[in-house]
């Protein structure tokens, strides 16, 4: 059979092609991202978005930072929300130092070890009202605000109260976590039933999530900084 040097020649390009793919495959799919006015970062695209458009408005990175974190707080609910933490750790570039926002959770006086053992409770479970500690979020997002943000609570809950009323498409990651959980929603808790499985169902990839009871808890705490401005605090 006669040599096919054209074939050989594809060959060769096609190997000189691949030994170059990594670099230029990473470069589309995860390129180097620059800037020179600010930047944002965090496991949603969406929330990212919104710490943008904060710093557009004239917000600094706190203002950023925490309208980012409660974009988060809709849009990763199953993993994050208001009821939960916010550790901290954040440089002030005027004062030169990193500081540390304790932003953890602190489990009642009265819920120790001898009282898991004393009802025969051998592992503290990992969900539901027993492991549950008091809500830290919103304070320490609100105490970081307030000492070195410059934009109102109303200013940067703006976009999570938008994310929470007017939904945004359901992606996998938290379609799996619902369905993992799905069973335990409608046997156990039907208040997460009523908002994680709207119509009774499992939402499906690129459907509007809606969150309202959502939307209308993070209203109800833009009203209470109204009436906290109003009062003189």
């Amino acid at each position: 059979m006669k040599p096919n040097a054209g074939l050989g020649v594809a060959l060769v390009f096609l190997i000189g092609f691949a030994l170059h793919a990594p670099s230029y495959a990473s470069d589309l799919t995860r390129p180097t991202i620059m800037g020179t006015n600010g930047m944002v970062s965090c496991g949603h695209w969406l929330a990212t978005e919104i710490g943008v458009e904060m710093l557009k408005k004239g917000g600094n990175a706190f203002d950023a930072g925490v309208a980012t974190v409660l974009a988060q707080s809709v849009l990763e609910f199953d993993l994050f929300g208001l009821g939960g933490e916010v550790p901290t750790l954040l440089y002030v570039a005027k004062d030169k130092k990193v500081y540390s926002v304790d932003g953890n959770t602190a489990t009642t006086k009265s819920i120790n070890f001898e009282w898991f053992e004393k009802n025969g409770i051998q592992m503290i479970p990992g969900d539901g009202l027993l492991p549950a500690g008091v809500p830290a979020a919103v304070d320490a997002l609100v105490f970081m605000l307030d000492k070195w943000g410059t934009k109102s609570f109303a200013d940067v809950s703006a976009g999570a109260i938008r994310l929470a009323d007017k939904g945004f498409p359901m992606y996998h990651s938290f379609r799996n976590n619902i369905i993992n959980t799905e069973k335990r929603f409608r046997e156990e808790w039907p208040g997460s039933a009523a908002v994680f499985l709207p119509d009774g169902k499992v939402p499906n990839f690129g459907q509007i999530f809606v969150q309202k009871e959502l939307a209308n808890t993070l209203k109800k705490l833009v009203q209470a900084e109204t009436r906290a401005k109003k009062a003189g605090k």
